[in-house]
């Protein structure tokens, strides 16, 4: 049986905090066996756009679909399936705004330090992920009980910033995924299996040494630097405990 393996939340050098290329990011999807792609960067779908036409510039035989992570007063939202930026980023506005575009409204990483679930309108959320593959053990357990409780499908998303993440979660399917409408029905009736594997730490490529040593030549964004390399030893850190 054919297995459809996909993932609905990638970022590429369009979000302020990512370092892969467009090129890289389809290219490393294709290889990790991935079928389609949803790519949301922050705040912008430039990266999406930039990923159909890498993938095709490179012949790829994958799908990749727009989206965007867009910050609100209260979190993150996620649209899926979108055809143009999302301007606002107040939170009702954004929901509105991607159902103008008949997109998927996503809560991703519900226990994110900086989500005030409390504040936000849960019943406007059609999907929520789950399981992400940068967020603790117990906030994705939290996820997928807050997802039981609300009654919505649920979604695996690697979260990948670097090129290792791509592939660590990815959810799967043995239907017959002919078009994206087939996929977005997939989504929604939450049936995908989500599997998780730990990313691989390999050495970094000399494109990202060379970004990081601009950044710390021209002091640009060193918190940025110092967050990837942070959870670069975390990742590091997990790998080796889990093969102990």
């Amino acid at each position: 049986m054919t297995e459809f393996l996909f993932d609905v939340h990638l970022h590429t050098h369009h979000s302020y905090d990512s370092l892969m290329t467009p090129t890289t990011l389809v290219r490393t999807a294709k290889k990790q066996g991935l079928s389609a792609i949803v790519v949301t960067d922050h705040n912008t779908t430039k990266g999406a756009f930039s990923c159909i036409k890498a993938a095709k510039e490179n012949r790829l035989d994958i799908t990749v679909l727009v989206g965007a992570e867009i910050k609100t007063e209260v979190g993150d939202v996620s649209g899926l399936f979108l055809n143009e930026e999302i301007r606002s980023r107040e939170f009702h506005d954004v929901i509105d705004d991607i159902a103008a575009q008949d997109g998927i409204v996503c809560l991703p990483h519900p226990y994110a330090s900086y989500t005030s679930l409390d504040r936000m309108d849960l019943s406007k959320i059609e999907v929520l992920e789950a399981y992400n593959g940068r967020h603790s053990l117990r906030e994705n357990q939290a996820a997928f009980r807050l997802g039981k409780k609300l009654g919505i499908p649920m979604i695996g998303g690697s979260d990948s910033h670097l090129q290792y993440e791509v592939g660590s979660v990815v959810n799967i399917t043995h239907d017959d995924v002919t078009d994206k409408d087939v996929l977005r029905k997939k989504i929604l009736d939450g049936t995908s299996i989500i599997r998780v594997r730990p990313p691989t730490l390999p050495l970094l490529p000399r494109y990202q040494m060379t970004q990081y040593m601009s950044w710390l030549r021209t002091g640009k964004s060193r918190r940025i630097l110092d967050r990837v390399l942070h959870f670069s030893l975390r990742m590091a850190r997990k790998s080796v405990g889990s093969s102990a």
